[in-house]
């Protein structure tokens, strides 16, 4: 039959998915989404257009190639009640490792704004589907560097916990299993050397600025300083950590300048992000009772950046927050910007999504202020950043235009906030 899987509460601007052998796929995605769940009990397929009772409702159409709709409100018009949306898969079933997975498609779901007319579902998302997360960058067609996930030993299930695993390129994996799988003909013997460091317990640093303001009342800004053990991690995050350091500098200044802040203003980077949130969620911890009374903003920076190479990557810039009042001032901070800087913003295309608590993904260190003391927070993220969590996410790939965007963006929601300018 045909399986159908959602991800929920999600902004989605790159899919990738990995074949194994036997045709186990692994999907990667950029974005908020937080967990897959089978939605298979909710689509109808069929040759013949059904009557959608509500929107948000999903229609995959046996007779047009398995053309994938959603629903808009009730009513069984294609165009009208229902709406084609992106479909990048593959129906090719001639290489076996594609024997369980034939097809992915993204489509909105019944969170999306369907009352606004102006909407073309078929722009809704810019979905980049490959043959392997990191198969896409142009110098390594065929042969996908590592791409870093943490592993949580406890999922392993039966599989010995005990026993190292170091990834590898697929060409060094089939230059490896190759040799061993004529073991009976070569001599194959395999020594690894390591340089171990991050084994046991280590100390996670969050080391934080202060501008004090006129009151106690908080606004934090804050960016992750780790990075993946095999990565450089120049766009993730040392792309957030520059946003978090250039405006320290600058507010710095403008107190000198003009005076206070109303706000106090705290400049954090956090340690241990890649790992599970270890800073920020310590920080929250540590903290709750005065951030829970004092904090009015927390501001993330994590990769708020767009690749150098837009043109043929993407360009788009999302901004986020789940707070109704600071998207709707964001919004207008957009236009100002786009009014102000049209030579840099005519490069970009800016959006902005509002989200509730719930739907907050726990992507990144904005997390724990939402879930565990329920504060608003603002953030941004961009595209076409393929390398980051590999060691290929080096400086040569790096935007400083893209931080200037969003730096200037949220920096000047900040600024709104602490002097009302």
């Amino acid at each position: 039959g045909l399986l159908v899987y959602k991800i929920a509460n999600s902004v989605i601007n790159e899919a990738s998915v990995d074949f194994d052998i036997d045709g186990i796929a692994t999907i990667n995605w950029s974005g908020f989404g937080s967990q897959i769940t089978d939605f298979t009990s909710s689509v109808t397929v069929d040759t013949s257009t059904p009557s959608a009772t509500a929107a948000g409702q999903i229609f995959i159409d046996t007779d047009e190639n398995y053309s994938f709709y959603v629903s808009s409100g009730s009513g069984s018009t294609k165009g009208t009640h229902w709406h084609h949306a992106i479909d990048e898969g593959t129906k090719d079933t001639a290489n076996f490792l594609r024997n369980r997975l034939t097809q992915l498609s993204i489509a909105p779901d019944s969170l999306f704004d369907t009352n606004n007319t102006d909407v073309d579902y078929e722009d809704s998302y810019n979905v980049a589907i490959t043959s392997g997360n990191t198969c896409k960058i142009p110098s390594f067609e065929g042969t996908c560097i590592p791409f870093f996930k943490t592993v949580d030993v406890t999922e392993l299930g039966t599989m010995p916990t005990d026993i190292a695993f170091i990834m590898v390129s697929n060409d060094v994996a089939e230059e490896l299993s190759n040799a061993f799988g004529n073991k009976d003909q070569n001599d194959v013997r395999l020594n690894l050397f390591t340089d171990m460091y991050n084994d046991g317990n280590m100390d996670v640093r969050v080391p934080c600025g202060v501008l004090p303001g006129i009151t106690d009342e908080l606004i934090i800004i804050g960016g992750h300083h780790d990075t993946t053990y095999n990565a450089p991690g120049a766009v993730d995050d040392s792309s957030g950590v520059a946003n978090v350091l250039e405006l320290a500098r600058q507010f710095s200044i403008l107190s000198n300048e003009i005076g206070q802040s109303y706000y106090t203003i705290k400049f954090c980077t956090w340690g241990g992000e890649e790992e599970g949130l270890h800073g920020s969620k310590a920080y929250v911890d540590k903290h709750s009772i005065e951030l829970s009374e004092m904090l009015r903003l927390y501001v993330n920076f994590d990769m708020p950046h767009v690749d150098i190479d837009f043109e043929n990557r993407g360009n788009n810039i999302l901004f986020y927050g789940n707070g109704v009042e600071d998207i709707e001032h964001l919004s207008q901070i957009i236009e100002v910007f786009e009014q102000e800087h049209p030579e840099i913003s005519s490069k970009y295309n800016l959006g902005y999504f509002y989200q509730t608590d719930e739907q907050v993904a726990c992507s990144s260190d904005h997390c724990p202020f939402v879930k565990k003391i329920s504060k608003d927070i603002v953030g941004s993220y961009g595209d076409g950043s393929w390398e980051y969590h590999t060691y290929l996410d080096d400086m040569s790939r790096l935007n400083e235009e893209s931080l200037f965007v969003t730096g200037t963006i949220l920096g000047s929601y900040v600024l709104y906030l602490g002097w009302g300018e």
